[in-house]
């Protein structure tokens, strides 16, 4: 076949017609480009809300076209597929120049599929809470009731937007009126009140009620990994772990203490560990206790086990177990209320537990409490330094409502950090470059 020729009109009307499309091209172009930015500054209107404060002060949310909120692109993405089908310069222009410029990679979000509407997991989900935070993963839930949960915060970084949030905890309960939910609030605002950097507890970064997904919230500063992750990689803890780690609770759980609160919540899973600093931070207060220290007639000594005292030492949970069952104190095991010595004792078989890697019972056996009873401190702190069994025996001592002498506590473990020439000062390890595992 002959090559066919092309004649100088019809190239001059091909020329034409490439202009005239590239000009109309870049005609929609415009068009397109604006209407998904207005479309873009309305997905983000609920994120401009006046934060719950005295001044009312607008607050700021930090993203652009360039780097949209993960937010508004859930919202926009299902508007630019139907601009898609308008006609093919649009289809082209979506995809090539509205989608690769302003849907960028986000943030994965966990492809849970939750069918009920009451659950708590669904209800997260569906939220934008306190107009920043948004559920990504479910750490944990109790009955579609209640659950943990991990978010990105969309306003933590100025400098990033929201193209690189960070994370935070949100603890949420679908009943506003749950007893621990009430407990836990009540013992992070005093807390918070108190100072919380000072005192090694998560800031609570946002609280309330969110009416239009029924759910109430409590997002905490993510602190870092527990002692359960840490264990779970290098096993058994070294003496001189424990021995930093003793220092640094003693000193944390005086400055609770003197706050009227008993945490009752001593476990492994509750224990921190900054990845930055050598600082820890206790977690979880919603089986907490709360003493009215200034009047309680056995603030300086305690309280005996008289007969006239016993309205006391029975609390509100007479005869119920509250706690961890592995690291609950004897006498909080009988379902007596708790004071300062049930922490400290609960302390106790958590530096066993992170020495041996176990306890001498288990979460199955019926009589827990008589096995507690029955095993000796020589027992429980096998193979351990003798600091250990001073302390035990000062914690035993205590009585109900009695303030111990935690700097001898603490001296207790300073001494043994000098006596084995420990390296840093006594209570200083950096918990992600340190040698921390006992295991020889």
């Amino acid at each position: 076949m002959g090559r066919t020729s092309v004649s100088p009109a019809q190239g001059a009307n091909a020329s034409s017609n490439s202009s005239n499309i590239a000009q109309r091209l870049a005609c929609h172009t415009k068009i397109t480009i604006a209407i998904s930015e207005a479309l873009y500054a309305l997905c983000i209107a609920d994120l401009y809300q006046c934060p719950e404060n005295e001044d009312q002060t607008e607050s700021t949310h930090y993203c652009s076209m360039r780097h949209p909120c993960v937010l508004a692109q859930h919202a926009l993405h299902p508007i630019l597929v139907n601009f898609r089908l308008v006609c093919k310069f649009w289809d082209w222009i979506i995809v090539h120049e509205v989608e690769d410029r302003f849907l960028q990679p986000q943030p994965e979000i966990e492809a849970v599929y939750y069918p009920y509407t009451w659950h708590i997991n669904t209800k997260v989900r569906r939220a934008i809470l306190h107009g920043q935070f948004r559920v990504f993963r479910t750490i944990d839930t109790e009955g579609g009731n209640s659950g943990v949960f991990r978010a990105y915060n969309y306003r933590s970084d100025i400098s990033q937007g929201c193209r690189s949030p960070s994370q935070a905890i949100v603890k949420a309960w679908a009943d506003e009126d749950d007893q621990e939910r009430q407990t836990e609030e009540r013992a992070y605002t005093i807390l918070t009140d108190a100072c919380a950097n000072d005192l090694a507890i998560p800031r609570l970064l946002a609280k309330g009620w969110d009416k239009d997904h029924t759910l109430f919230s409590l997002v905490l500063e993510d602190v870092g990994a527990s002692l359960d992750t840490l264990m779970s990689s290098v096993g058994p803890l070294n003496e001189r772990a424990i021995a930093g780690l003793a220092i640094q609770l003693i000193d944390c759980y005086a400055k609770i203490h003197r706050l009227g609160i008993i945490h009752n919540g001593v476990k492994p899973g509750n224990i921190c560990l900054s990845a930055t600093t050598n600082k820890i931070y206790l977690i979880d207060f919603g089986l907490s206790y709360f003493l009215d220290i200034d009047k309680l007639p056995f603030r300086g000594t305690g309280i005996d086990n008289s007969k006239e005292n016993l309205h006391i030492l029975f609390g509100r949970n007479s005869g119920q177990i509250v706690g961890n069952r592995l690291f609950l104190s004897v006498l909080g095991q009988y379902g007596m209320l708790q004071s300062q010595r049930d922490d400290l004792e609960s302390l106790g078989y958590l530096f066993s537990y992170l020495r041996h890697g176990r306890l001498p019972w288990n979460h199955k056996d019926d009589n827990i409490w008589q096995l507690k009873m029955a095993t000796p401190a020589s027992v429980l702190f096998e193979n351990m330094d003798v600091c250990f069994l001073k302390y035990w025996k000062d914690v035993k001592s205590l009585a109900f409502g009695e303030m111990a002498d935690y700097e001898m506590l603490k001296g207790h473990f300073s001494e043994c950090w000098k006596r084995n020439c420990f390296a840093g000062s006594p209570g200083e390890v950096n918990w992600a470059l340190d040698d921390l595992s006992g295991i020889n």
